[in-house]
């Protein structure tokens, strides 16, 4: 694989992280409203954190080997998701998750041989915990 696509690759790994739902969530729907909601607001915005501290890392092994970096931009499917329960943000909050996770596994699978490849397993480790996180979750009975 060249260098030019690895860089690529580990750059698709940013993006998908860093245009995540969790992301979206936290910088722009407002369902915190009920102190019911307390729960996952704490959760979302632990997790948001969390992603922004791989993005970074990203970021900083990107331009430390030259590169620019290509931030990307929030799928306007989102948008259809301000006002919404509680508990359907919550499965689509998941279900984005899991897709962040697929897509980092098919970059490592990519990426085999790569010296980046560990680190890129250790952010995989990373979006799992944050799944886990939102997984644990609970919501108040209506």
């Amino acid at each position: 694989m060249s260098l030019s696509t690895v860089y690529s690759r580990v750059n698709d790994v940013l993006v998908e992280i860093h245009r995540s739902l969790v992301q979206y969530t936290v910088e722009v729907i407002c369902p915190w409203t009920a102190h019911s909601n307390n729960n996952l607001k704490r959760v979302v915005t632990s997790l948001a954190a969390q992603q922004e501290a791989d993005v970074k890392r990203l970021v900083e092994y990107l331009m430390s080997h030259g590169q620019r970096v290509d931030f990307g931009v929030y799928p306007q499917t989102y948008s259809s998701l301000h006002f919404v329960e509680i508990g359907y943000l919550r499965s689509q909050l998941i279900e984005n998750q899991q897709t962040v996770i697929e897509e980092i596994e098919a970059a490592i699978r990519d990426l085999a041989g790569a010296p980046i490849c560990e680190f890129v397993k250790d952010v995989l480790a990373s979006q799992k915990d944050a799944l886990k996180a939102l997984l644990e979750v609970q919501l108040p009975v209506a």
